[in-house]
């Protein structure tokens, strides 16, 4: 192992640029910080120049000042409030930890699971979204057409089949059991989704509607976070989300959106949970994309809402999003007697919401909120 030594200082934007480490190169098996110097563990064999330049490239462009969020609305709790371990949460009986950001629930949990999950539908059709049932493969032309492969790449998580020859088949328990299953494996047509709402926009492609409108569906939902970010508590690989999508002039977008953020409040102060909605951007990992971030702060399109872990950390339980054009000028989708059809997106990440509960609120239900029981 070779150790690299980069500098790095107060003028970047560290919390994102440790969190896309991992897609510097595939031979850097650790990292740690020391004040101003990032420490990079990489392989024997690791081009030390070559990861120096990656990772200088992506510092420059995250070398602007840091914008903290504009806060839309603060849930303040006692500042003596109770936090709970997350170690303790993952070890409990309600929670399995299948590791690399795969997690499952049991008992009280599961209940807890299906309250939100119930809740969130119910905002849905208060704003009278329509009901759909997606698959979770989504076409890898779908998936390209949404810009999704330019601007956060990173996430990418794709489908191969087994090559469909007797060759292939006869050896693929054997190769399962090493390095070399990537050979009998055909290019992908399949992935899975990132995104919970580009179905939504396949299914409306060349369409033009007849009023605006509003769709809901929970939908799985997989992103690749990079290796070094899978202990982080609530960074997940593979997720629910219950998504609701709006379809319309940028005034009916808007306003749906709103009447969600207000049921999103409503519920954090009927359960007394401790969080934040506030403007913020996409993690955009391309260097050429950054400007966007700028432009999404200042639009406010979009929104997260963050739930209290402890005093200092929160979880992004839910985000609210306008898309302007980008999606009804790609999929070629109006609406008629709109000159401009717009589309937002709003996503509740189910499982980060009953994490951050349980941080809140531990995993003795006896003391949970009655609301939840």
């Amino acid at each position: 192992m070779k150790s690299l030594f980069l500098d790095s200082d107060n003028s970047v934007n560290k919390q994102d640029l440790l969190k896309l480490i991992s897609f510097v190169s595939e031979d850097i098996i650790g990292f740690e910080e020391r004040d101003n110097t990032i420490v990079l563990q990489v392989q024997d064999h690791g081009d030390l120049e070559q990861i120096k330049f990656n990772f200088n490239t992506l510092m420059e462009k995250y070398r602007c000042p840091k914008e903290g969020g504009e806060i839309y609305y603060d849930n303040k709790l006692s500042s003596s409030k109770e936090y709970f371990d997350y170690r303790n949460i993952y070890e409990s009986d309600m929670v399995e930890n299948f590791e690399r950001g795969l997690i499952g629930f049991k008992k009280e949990a599961v209940h807890l699971f299906n309250y939100f999950s119930a809740k969130f539908k119910s905002f849905a059709e208060e704003v009278k979204a329509e009901e759909r049932v997606y698959p979770t493969l989504l076409p890898v032309d779908v998936y390209k057409k949404t810009g999704y492969l330019k601007s956060s790449p990173q996430y990418s998580i794709f489908c191969c089949d087994v090559l469909e020859n007797m060759e292939s088949i006869s050896v693929l328990n054997e190769l399962a059991d090493r390095s070399g299953i990537h050979s009998i494996l055909s290019e992908p047509a399949l992935a899975l989704s990132p995104s919970a709402c580009f179905h939504t926009y396949k299914e409306l492609e060349n369409q033009c509607l007849e009023i605006s409108q509003s769709l809901t569906f929970t939908q799985k939902v997989f992103r690749n976070e990079g290796r070094f970010n899978w202990n982080e508590f609530g960074r997940l690989r593979d997720y629910h989300v219950r998504e609701i999508v709006f379809i319309g002039d940028a005034q009916y977008v808007i306003n749906q959106r709103n009447k969600i953020m207000d049921k999103a409040i409503n519920l954090m102060q009927e359960l007394n949970l401790a969080g934040q909605i506030v403007t913020a951007s996409d993690p955009f990992i391309i260097p050429d994309m950054q400007t966007y971030k700028k432009i999404q702060l200042l639009e406010k399109s979009k929104y997260e809402l963050l739930l209290s872990t402890s005093e200092e950390t929160s979880l992004a339980c839910a985000s609210f999003n306008l898309h302007g054009i980008s999606f009804t000028k790609a999929f070629h989708i109006e609406v008629e007697n709109t000159q401009r059809a717009v589309t937002g997106c709003i996503g509740f990440g189910i499982e980060r919401w009953v994490l951050a509960f349980m941080s809140q609120y531990g995993i003795n239900y006896e003391q949970w909120p009655a609301e939840v029981l």
